[in-house]
C-alpha cells in the first residue's frame, strides 16, 4: 500500500490531531504465509510507536483482521467499525487486536452492532519497532482450521483510546477524534 493511503473510503479523513498520533495506522504491506495449521501475517506499517507502555507493543493503532473461508458460511457486515467484507464476500473468523487486547471471535452471532461469539484464544504476538513490522501467529489447531489454503483476508486499521473504545469519527478536527 502506498504511505498516505489511510484516509477512509471517501479520502477525507483525518486522523486525530494529537502530536503523538503519526502515521501508526498506514499500512506499506503484508506478507502471509501459511504452513499446515500455521499462519503468520507480517504487517510492515509506516510507523510503530510505544508512547503508552502498550503491553502487545503498538500503539495508536487498532487492527481488525477477517478471514473467509469458501467453505463455511458468514457475514458480510463487519462488527463495529461499518463496512461490508470486499467483493461480496462473507467472513467466518476475525481477530481484533491494539495495544491492550487481542482475541478471535466467530460470524456467530454477530450483527453490525455486536461481534460474534469469543473464541478463547488468540495469535501470538511479535513486534519488531525497528523495522516498523507486526506480526501475528495462528496456530489454526485452537480454533478448528486445518489448512489455511485458499482463505481471504481482510485487514483494516483504526485506532482505540486505552478503555477498548474506538475513537469517533467527527464532523470537525479534533484531538481525539478521526
Amino acid at each position: 500500500s502506498p504511505k498516505g493511503d489511510d484516509i477512509g473510503p471517501t479520502g477525507r479523513y483525518v486522523k486525530p490531531q494529537d502530536p503523538s498520533v503519526g502515521c501508526q495506522m498506514d499500512i506499506a504491506g503484508v506478507l502471509a504465509r501459511a504452513t499446515g495449521t500455521v499462519l503468520q501475517i507480517d504487517i510492515e506499517m509506516c510507523d510503530v510507536s510505544t508512547l503508552w507502555a502498550p503491553p502487545n507493543g503498538f500503539d495508536h493503532v487498532s487492527f481488525n483482521l477477517f478471514f473467509d473461508f469458501k467453505e463455511k458460511q458468514g457475514i458480510s457486515e463487519l462488527p463495529l467499525i461499518g463496512g461490508r467484507y470486499p467483493n461480496l464476500q462473507q467472513w467466518d473468523l476475525a481477530h481484533m487486536v491494539f495495544g491492550w487486547a487481542s482475541y478471535l471471535y466467530s460470524s456467530e452471532n454477530a450483527t453490525e452492532e455486536k461481534e460474534g461469539d469469543k473464541l478463547g484464544v488468540a495469535p501470538a504476538i511479535f513486534v519488531d519497532k525497528a523495522n516498523k513490522r507486526i506480526r501475528f501467529t495462528y496456530q489454526g489447531n485452537d480454533f478448528g482450521v486445518e489448512n489455511w489454503r485458499g482463505v481471504s483476508i481482510y485487514i483494516t486499521t483504526w485506532d482505540k483510546s486505552g478503555e477498548g473504545n474506538y475513537r469517533d469519527l467527527a464532523e470537525k478536527q479534533d484531538v481525539w477524534s478521526f
